[in-house]
């Protein structure tokens, strides 16, 4: 039988974690705590390396994070990890201990589809698990009626308008009520709370900077020209766990620039930002640096991401969904980063730098996917049978998870745990 036990009631919780302490766990861990600290967006600037939180406390509280799971897994000798991967420091701490103990890790991930779900990755996320071989076939139409007539955004609240609806302002009362009292509580019985929280100041501070961003940014904001030949780059949010975690070293306005060097003549790159964000995420020079390059646009966010994928000559991408619809159409993809679907037979996958000019020429010379139809549809509905989709969402606490919903992700994860158990027989 597992213990639950909450961090908040750890025994070490009072543990004065000095130096040596410190050293000695972060030797133990086999990864930096710099490092760690660096992934979440919290306390770290990776634009110019700066610190938002004191270093010294820091590091005692991922000291602290490492002793409990250490002894958590250990004492309740468990046999796998299950985790929603983000950029928060108990999730990493979490991650990394279960892979310095040799504890297999389920991540679970969004559906890629448009409906609701969940995918279960593998440890790095660059694969699935494949645990619904009992499931009925799946028929291409049923998958590509998903998309074929889509052409608005998923964001129905996407945009800076929204934010003075009486509606939505009401709502983020209430939420910023919510949070302001599980402050509150983390205040005071939570020795590490000015470390796992940001100071509300700062958090107000970063909402106005981004209030502001975002109406300034709407300069750089264009439209798709007709008949015009381009690729597709889809921006990430700047602090999108796909990014912070799956390419840590990667500037995507670096790589906008190194894509426009790369490109034939009469041919654009259209950049769009999350429209999630709106480009608050963005600082305004990095828009103003991306807005001098002839050949890119940057495309306003609401702009239908289908519609240009269809439109396109391909798509470029790091890991965005985006690569996943656009073999949905037949459309090439360059892939830069890593991801499910980021493989070689399925994706023009670039592995170092000097091959993006060679490929991007290849692609717009022959126009040609890197795989069948044939092959992709087969991947793509044994990706759509290896999903759980949900009415709920998992990330959400005002819509959550349904009963039906948790029974039916409680089978699926039995049903990996006992493929992995086989695996280390």
């Amino acid at each position: 039988m597992v213990s639950l036990v909450s961090m908040y009631d750890y025994e070490n919780l009072d543990v004065d974690y000095d130096i040596s302490k410190q050293k000695a766990l972060e030797s133990w861990l086999n990864i930096s705590f710099r490092y760690l600290h660096s992934l979440d967006w919290r306390g770290f600037n990776k634009r110019n390396g700066a610190d938002s939180r004191d270093i010294g406390e820091t590091y005692r509280y991922l000291s602290y994070l490492t002793d409990f799971f250490k002894d958590f897994f250990v004492k309740n000798t468990i046999d796998i990890v299950t985790i929603s991967l983000e950029c928060f420091l108990w999730n990493l701490v979490a991650y990394y201990v279960a892979r310095r103990l040799g504890i297999p890790v389920v991540n679970m991930m969004s559906s890629r589809f448009p409906k609701r779900g969940l995918m279960f990755g593998t440890e790095d996320s660059t694969a699935f698990w494949c645990w619904n071989e009992n499931a009925k076939e799946v028929h291409w139409d049923e998958i590509y009626s998903l998309y074929a007539d889509r052409t608005e955004v998923r964001y129905e609240n996407a945009g800076l308008a929204s934010y003075w609806h009486p509606k939505i302002m009401i709502d983020n009362l209430n939420k910023a009520r919510k949070y302001l009292a599980t402050r509150r509580f983390m205040t005071r019985t939570y020795k590490y709370e000015r470390v796992a929280l940001l100071p509300v100041t700062t958090e107000v501070t970063r909402a106005i900077w981004a209030t502001i961003r975002g109406i300034i940014n709407r300069a750089f904001f264009q439209k798709p020209v007709r008949n015009e030949q381009f690729f597709f780059f889809p921006l990430h949010y700047e602090d999108d766990s796909n990014i912070t975690m799956m390419e840590p070293f990667t500037n995507q306005f670096e790589l906008v620039t190194s894509i426009s060097r790369c490109l034939p003549q009469g041919v654009k790159l259209y950049m769009k930002p999350h429209p999630g964000y709106m480009g608050t995420d963005i600082r305004f020079r990095d828009f103003l640096r991306i807005s001098k390059l002839k050949n890119v646009r940057i495309l306003h966010p609401l702009v239908s991401p289908i519609s240009l994928i269809k439109d396109s000559i391909g798509v470029i991408t790091l890991n965005s969904t985006a690569g996943f619809e656009a073999m949905i159409f037949d459309k090439p993809v360059i892939s830069l980063g890593h991801d499910f679907y980021c493989r070689p037979d399925l994706c023009y996958m670039v592995k170092a730098w000097d091959e993006l000019p060679d490929i991007i020429s290849k692609v717009f010379r022959e126009r040609t996917p890197r795989s069948s139809s044939r092959q992709f549809r087969d991947f793509a509905k044994l990706v759509y049978r290896n999903t759980v989709f949900t009415k709920g969402d998992i990330y959400f606490a005002d819509d959550p998870l349904t009963d039906e919903d948790g029974a039916n992700v409680a089978y699926a994860l039995d049903k990996i745990f006992r493929k992995i158990e086989m695996q280390n027989k």
